[in-house]
């Protein structure tokens, strides 16, 4: 993922422009400059014919794709039907996601946990994907996050980069208030509260995920306390 950043008033002003249906800023930008440039537009929806389409990611899976993983020392494989995932024994769903909580009954980042084979017969987890986007002949791009500058939520950010990419609750704390007084930011007596807000506000992990910013999980399931960024790649 790309980050860039923008002033307050310019990240409420995307936001201002949102339609129905749409969860996060790349949903509205691609509005705006894909499906309404007479350039882009008939291509733009030739995307998402069949298949299935992974709205949050923007990850095309064509009918027919297949991902694996093990599970209780067996295989499973899901393949998409006609919009759906079906399992080997049947079972539909209408995510990945929904696959491994539903029907597997665990709670994963599904992007590590679920694999696929490439042009090349090469296993690799379907996280893969979301770098190299599966649109047809499209030339491969890279989604655009966009978030204003010094954000609760950056700052939780920050912090656990700095930890290595995880941590325990206990530490955590500890580094977003450093991260804030470094920058000269107040450090209000509800610190903990809010970082935890932050963290579950912005996890598919949590129940009160608000479905736009995907960026923490946590490592040991919920309730351990340890959060990491998802997807982090130590530099």
């Amino acid at each position: 993922m790309r980050e860039i950043k923008v002033s307050v008033d310019v990240f409420a002003s995307i936001w201002a422009d949102r339609k129905h249906g749409e969860n996060s800023e790349d949903d509205i930008l691609r509005r705006v400059f894909l499906e309404k440039n007479p350039k882009t537009k008939t291509h733009y929806a030739d995307r998402k014919q069949g298949g299935y389409f992974d709205n949050r990611n923007k990850v095309f899976f064509p009918n027919g794709f297949t991902i694996f993983r093990q599970h209780k020392d067996k295989s499973v494989t899901a393949t998409v039907i006609s919009g759906k995932w079906a399992t080997d024994d049947g079972r539909t769903a209408q995510s990945i996601n929904e696959i491994s909580r539903k029907l597997l009954g665990l709670a994963e980042n599904v992007w590590l946990a679920w694999q696929y084979k490439d042009e090349n017969g090469h296993t690799r987890p379907i996280n893969a994907l979301r770098e190299i986007k599966m649109y047809g002949n499209d030339t491969p791009s890279r989604s655009i996050q966009i978030t204003p500058k010094h954000t609760w939520r950056s700052d939780v950010f920050q912090a656990l980069k700095e930890l290595g990419g995880q941590a325990h609750l206990s530490a955590l704390y500890e580094t977003v208030k450093k991260v804030r007084e470094n920058r000269g930011a107040n450090i209000p007596d509800s610190l903990e509260a809010i970082v935890r807000r932050e963290l579950e506000y912005n996890s598919s992990d949590s129940e009160t995920f608000l479905q736009r910013h995907d960026l923490f999980f946590s490592v040991e399931g919920l309730g351990s306390g340890i959060w990491g960024i998802r997807d982090f790649q130590q530099k």
